[in-house]
């Protein structure tokens, strides 16, 4: 019943995120305007298309299925032709400097999911980490040379599917740690109640590949914490 409701509530997410987008690219075309606000639009456009991609939810795979190595996050990313002054505009505003920036903070997002014990970090970099990807990806497109070797929006991607499981395990021991130093018992069942509502925030996270290891932490977080 859980998975059906949250089933329903990524397919509504994600066909807002798609209406988002089509509005921006609507704008874009429609009413060109300033050079800043065209690449902010361009930006949030494809941003907002991926995360309609993301939320959409995936079938599951049957267990029967042969194995495949392929990344159930695999995404192939085609960048459809940029409107002419859309690419001036961020060929114009768009610098080196910036393409380094992002360069940075992907790399360091990528690090941070490898390492974190944070759901909310693991995820918020992840999120983070995605955008400047596809500024680097949009800025490629108009032709700049933002120096980026890697395909960074798979590479994250990748990264993402590797660690989601790994995290959630890493964050639950480090909790169970933490509630085993509490002295009462009060103490400890406010603790594991604290973390079963950081579960909730990010149980759209694991609705379909990552359910089981999900469903099983929740199912002994929600018995200690009564």
């Amino acid at each position: 019943m859980g998975h059906k409701i949250v089933h329903g509530l990524r397919k509504f997410f994600s066909v807002y995120c798609f209406i988002g987008a089509v509005v921006y690219v609507s704008i874009l075309l429609t009413e060109p305007s300033e050079t800043y606000t065209n690449t902010v639009i361009l930006v949030f456009a494809g941003v907002f298309a991926l995360l309609g991609f993301l939320l959409w939810p995936k079938k599951r795979k049957s267990t029967i299925a042969p194995q495949s190595h392929a990344s159930p996050f695999t995404v192939e990313i085609k960048s459809g032709p940029v409107p002419d002054h859309v690419g001036r505009d961020m060929r114009g505003t768009y610098s080196a400097t910036q393409a380094e920036n992002s360069r940075r903070i992907v790399g360091d997002c990528l690090q941070l999911m490898e390492t974190t014990e944070s759901l909310d970090t693991f995820f918020k970099r992840f999120t983070l980490g995605m955008q400047h990807a596809f500024t680097l990806e949009q800025a490629k497109t108009t032709g700049i040379n933002t120096g980026a070797k890697d395909d960074y929006t798979q590479t994250l991607l990748d990264m993402r599917e590797k660690h989601t499981d790994g995290v959630l395990q890493k964050s639950y021991e480090k909790m169970k740690r933490e509630a085993d130093q509490l002295k009462t018992d009060s103490g400890k069942r406010n603790r594991y109640a604290k973390y079963l509502e950081l579960l909730e925030e990010h149980a759209h996270e694991y609705a379909l590949d990552n359910g089981d290891l999900f469903d099983k932490i929740k199912s002994e977080v929600a018995t200690k914490s009564t």
